[in-house]
């Protein structure tokens, strides 16, 4: 685990630091001039969520939707980045119409922090070497799975699983401490 996820992890939960928690998701946190540079460069759309003082914020890239013949596919990219600490990450996803006649489900869908199409992969690595440059540190996928001893998911909360991981204490409030008072 980095050193500066693990800082935040004591400062906030461990040491209980919650009205600094509350200071940091108020902060508004907009993405940089030179990655919607970026994107607007690859002519992509950037839908950017309203910041409503989450302990993290999301952005999230369209591609071009793929069709060939009876193959349609459309593909996404997600930054999130965590305003308690200088990381972030990147979820790649895709969707995939199924032609099965038997099919639960008329999509194909699926996630990964690598790419699943070229201008994914090229878009990651431009954006990420300017979050670095910013001071910022690249999570993966690994990473932000990782079971953070010592904790226990919330009485009720069963939709993640039993484990608390980095990505929950860094992107996402489960313990709702930013609406407590």
């Amino acid at each position: 685990m980095l050193n500066i996820v693990s800082e935040a992890i004591d400062q906030f939960y461990k040491k209980k630091d919650h009205c600094s928690l509350k200071t940091h998701c108020r902060r508004k946190l907009e993405l940089f001039k030179e990655v919607k540079d970026c994107i607007k460069k690859h002519e992509l759309v950037l839908i950017e969520s309203p910041d409503k003082g989450f302990i993290a914020r999301d952005w999230v890239v369209c591609f071009d939707d793929c069709k060939e013949g009876e193959f349609e596919a459309s593909f996404r990219t997600i930054f999130k980045i965590s305003k308690i600490a200088p990381v972030f990450y990147v979820k790649h996803e895709f969707s995939v119409k199924n032609k099965d006649a038997n099919v639960f489900d008329k999509m194909l869908n699926g996630f990964s922090g690598e790419g699943y199409i070229i201008p994914q992969g090229n878009l990651h690595w431009e954006i990420a070497e300017i979050f670095n440059k910013k001071g910022y540190h690249e999570l993966t996928y690994a990473d932000i799975i990782e079971t953070v001893e010592g904790f226990n998911m919330p009485e009720g909360v069963t939709i993640f699983g039993p484990n608390v991981t980095v990505e929950h204490l860094l992107f996402v409030d489960i313990f709702g401490i930013r609406k407590k008072v």
